[in-house]
């Protein structure tokens, strides 16, 4: 398994690269309020339970290989210091999966642009 401390540094580099824009997350069907970013021989799934569902509110981190076997696992309250970085990473992990920039900037548009709004 991979180290709790190595996990954690993974975290912190994932968050890094997806606040630049450098991380194609994937909504996990694994996990409800979760994604996945698939690399070609692994991959990394954040996930939580949902912020209205439960508290204490719980963050993690699974790193499988490419078999889907579990290698590397780290969850925490998101409330603690490895799991405030685990809730940055769903935050902008989420936010990537789900495109929320790119839907916000095309409801802008159609809300302010002139005539019927929807159809193609």
């Amino acid at each position: 398994m991979i180290s709790e401390a190595k996990m954690i540094e993974i975290a912190e580099q994932l968050l890094k690269k997806t606040k630049a824009s450098q991380v194609r997350w994937l909504p996990d069907m694994m996990h409800e309020y979760g994604s996945v970013v698939r690399l070609p021989h692994s991959r990394v799934r954040v996930f939580g339970t949902h912020p209205l569902d439960s508290v204490p509110t719980q963050r993690g981190m699974i790193v499988e290989n490419e078999f889907g076997t579990t290698v590397g696992e780290l969850e925490r309250l998101a409330t603690s210091p490895e799991g405030a970085i685990l809730d940055d990473l769903l935050d902008a992990a989420l936010e990537a999966s789900q495109h929320k920039a790119t839907v916000l900037n095309e409801l802008d548009e159609a809300l302010q642009g002139q005539g019927v709004m929807g159809g193609r």
